[in-house]
């Protein structure tokens, strides 16, 4: 019986390199073989998802004996509910920022989906660990509920470095907001994306926490992973207290024709706006339902899709700024 051949290192190596951006190609390419799978590790750990606490003593064990990996790690996701229909608590976070501070120098985006921050899973030392990823850039909310406004401020104020913040379709159990200013300091978020019902995080941001008025980049509707998209109650206050800083604006709502404009009146977003280079505003029809038996006069640029534009953004746009 003849022997199958073997194929080369240098050959399934760079397919394996090639498909370093699948995950679950990776995942069944690292079942043929040890040394199939030590490969495909190299690239898994690139963006890593925990999902419950042993996924999270694993991981460190990986990286106490391979030290190699620490600088290949560049995302890390916590994840309460694979499926992402429910929020369950997610008591792995504490783990994992407990069990890895100082230990992933590399890390520059921070992903949370699909949980719940309960006090009694999560406790307070866990933002003193946090305080210890300072390569941490970017994070990114998606469907978290948190027990007050103040636990989700401590989170952005543990992470020293934070830049861009993506928040969509959080939710609060109160709406308590308790400003410590030995707890609290300056934050360096600059872009800023709201998508889903936003009202209380978006009167947190700029009304209470005041980072509205530093940022440089705001996005609302931005993704595709929420139904609804930010309201009046979450655009106003962001785009009346922006500042001078603010440099671009990107707006895409799913509006059914027909519907009211939102209306935006400021005396402090004039100001804030006279800088800003590009105001970008897309419309997306909802129209799942709907029988649409002349669309072109829906889309026409002298009917109700221009007519919501200008009038979310006429009044905060200098002279000079065209809105197109």
């Amino acid at each position: 019986m003849s022997m199958l051949p073997i194929l080369p290192p240098e050959i399934w190596e760079r397919v394996i390199d090639h498909l370093s951006q699948y995950p679950r190609a990776l995942i069944r390419c690292g079942l043929v073989c040890r040394a199939w799978y030590a490969r495909c590790r190299f690239h898994l750990v690139v963006t890593t998802n925990l999902v419950n606490v042993r996924a999270v003593y694993y991981f460190a064990s990986l990286i106490v004996t391979r030290p190699d990996l620490r600088n290949r790690v560049k995302q890390i996701v916590i994840r309460g509910s694979v499926r992402g229909q429910t929020r369950p608590p997610i008591p792995h976070f504490e783990t994992f920022a407990l069990m890895l501070a100082k230990n992933l120098p590399s890390v520059g985006t921070l992903h949370i989906y699909d949980a719940e921050w309960c006090n009694f899973t999560i406790r307070p030392n866990v933002f003193v660990a946090l305080e210890t990823f300072t390569a941490i850039t970017e994070l990114r909310l998606l469907r978290v509920t948190f027990p007050s406004r103040t636990v989700l401020a401590r989170l952005i104020y543990a992470l020293r470095n934070l830049t861009t913040l993506a928040c969509t379709a959080l939710a609060f159990r109160v709406q308590n907001y308790h400003h410590t200013p030995s707890l609290f300091t300056r934050t360096h978020v600059r872009d800023i994306r709201l998508d889903g019902p936003s009202d209380a995080t978006a009167d947190l941001l700029a009304c209470q926490m005041h980072i509205a008025d530093s940022m440089e980049v705001f996005s609302a509707g931005w993704s595709y992973n929420a139904e609804d998209s930010p309201g009046e109650g979450a655009l106003a206050p962001m785009l009346e207290r922006a500042g001078p800083t603010l440099r671009r604006v990107n707006i895409r709502l799913r509006r059914s024709p027909g519907t009211p404009s939102i209306s935006i009146t400021s005396t402090h977003g004039i100001k804030g706006m006279c800088m800003c280079h590009k105001v970008r505003v897309a419309l997306r029809l909802a129209t799942e339902g709907l029988v649409i038996r002349n669309y072109q006069r829906i889309v026409d640029s002298e009917s109700w899709v221009l007519h919501t534009a200008q009038g979310m953004l006429s009044v905060l746009l200098p002279p000079e700024v065209c809105l197109k």
